[in-house]
């Protein structure tokens, strides 16, 4: 009996859909954050308004985590929030998210599986 011939057929894992705000845009830069357990190394991170930022989170920690940034109102799940993708980030594997704000300000940052503990900001001049 091979593999499958039972007639079960296992769905395929959904592709995510990129964010089209950023979709298809280049980085103009990339910074990388560490995840340890419950907490970001980097908690304060720098950019410029109106590029493209990569946000590259190392999860070095022994759960699962993620990274979203608050969008243009900085509040978290208001509908223009950036987040990882994977939306998951298992232990030893990295996520991306991909953020442009084209306002010059302090925008927050956390992981939403930890989201009092595991927090930072993105500072954008």
């Amino acid at each position: 009996m091979t593999a499958g011939s039972s007639g079960t057929t296992i769905p395929a894992a959904p592709t995510p859909t990129p964010d089209p705000r950023v979709a298809g845009l280049a980085p103009d830069q990339t910074i990388t954050v560490q995840s340890g357990d419950n907490f970001f190394v980097q908690r304060s991170i720098e950019g410029d308004a109106g590029e493209v930022i990569e946000i590259i989170m190392r999860n070095d920690g022994t759960v699962t985590h993620n990274l979203r940034v608050a969008g243009p109102d900085n509040e978290y799940e208001s509908g223009d929030d950036f987040e990882s993708l994977p939306f998951a980030v298992r232990p030893g594997e990295q996520g991306r998210t991909v953020v442009k704000i084209d306002e010059p300000g302090a925008y927050i940052y956390r992981c939403d599986f930890h989201p009092t503990e595991q927090t930072g900001t993105l500072t954008l001049r």
